[in-house]
């Protein structure tokens, strides 16, 4: 049986007809205080993914969380004498924002992964790749903040990888959005060359009725 998130541009996500918990995973990127601050509507973004994160992990499905940090200085090299975009690992605007508490420690199923990423791409110099295939999902949903940067960049890191992948469309906070705007809009280009994009609801919708255990 094909299921398929409704709505979702430009076909039917994922390509495949293979919308099942086995196979999925929530990827959400910029989970952190300096992406929160400076993205538009955080709060109800972080909402939106919260009510994604607890679907998901009720049908089987992974959470998996990703920090953006400054790349350490290669040994032996002098520091970069340019402004650094990200914060260092551990310094203040590196950690998860309050507002996302729920988000971290979600109830819904196994607690998620919360992984570090060296520079925007969530795959660069984490372990988001091999977490992924651990598991034994490639069906990505992909949402977060400063979307126009940390969204997409790890979405066409993922697509490098051979990923399907959704991003939510409401899931994500741009920090400018008219390119947040322009940013998803490229996702859908030549037929959906990164994947497709489609709303939280459509995607709640189509997921699989969670399994219930037998009660006492």
């Amino acid at each position: 049986m094909r299921r398929t998130v409704g709505g979702s541009d430009p076909y039917p996500w994922p390509y495949d007809g293979r919308l099942e918990g086995a196979s999925v995973a929530l990827v959400v990127v910029g989970v952190q205080q300096h992406w929160f601050d400076r993205s538009d509507h955080s709060p109800r973004v972080a909402a939106v993914l919260e009510r994604v994160a607890l679907a998901v992990q009720a049908v089987g499905g992974v959470v998996v969380l990703v920090q953006h940090c400054e790349p350490p200085a290669p040994v032996g090299w002098p520091a970069p004498a340019k402004p650094r975009r990200l914060p260092e690992r551990g310094a203040a605007g590196a950690a998860a924002p309050a507002a996302l508490g729920s988000l971290v420690a979600s109830s819904g199923g196994p607690p998620p992964l919360l992984l570090e990423a060296s520079g925007l791409n969530g795959f660069h110099g984490s372990r988001l790749d091999h977490e992924l295939r651990k598991a034994g999902r490639d069906h990505l949903i992909v949402g977060g903040f400063g979307a126009e940067l940390t969204v997409d960049t790890t979405l066409r890191g993922a697509n490098d990888r051979g990923y399907e992948c959704l991003v939510l469309s409401d899931g994500c906070a741009p920090i400018d959005v008219a390119l947040g705007a322009r940013a998803l809009s490229s996702v859908t280009m030549s037929g959906g060359i990164f994947g497709a994009v489609g709303e939280s609801a459509d995607l709640l919708a189509a997921l699989p009725t969670p399994c219930r255990r037998p009660t006492d």
